[in-house]
């Protein structure tokens, strides 16, 4: 595409984490649900994956998608504050 951002194969990277995150919590989770406990660790490795899609969206002005909002919204809630790779 010629109007393709610079930065748009970083997205392609980012996005492919947040569904790896996403199979991860569907396998971690089993059969209770996605809130059971022992989902807990693939719960924030999707929150964090998302941050970081929607950061990157953000940086280049893109808009978030509805769904992405609206998960990203969910999973900030259950899994309270995450601080950054960074930060630790």
């Amino acid at each position: 595409m010629a109007n393709q951002h610079p930065q748009a194969p970083e997205l392609s990277v980012l996005l492919d984490q947040v569904d790896e995150a996403r199979t991860r919590l569907r396998q971690e989770a089993g059969p209770p649900h996605a809130l059971h406990p022992e989902a807990a660790s693939a719960r924030v490795a999707l929150l964090v994956a998302l941050e970081a899609y929607a950061g990157a969206l953000a940086a280049m002005g893109w808009p978030l998608p509805y769904r992405l909002r609206d998960e990203l919204f969910l999973y900030r809630r259950i899994s309270g504050p995450v601080r950054p790779a960074s930060a630790k």
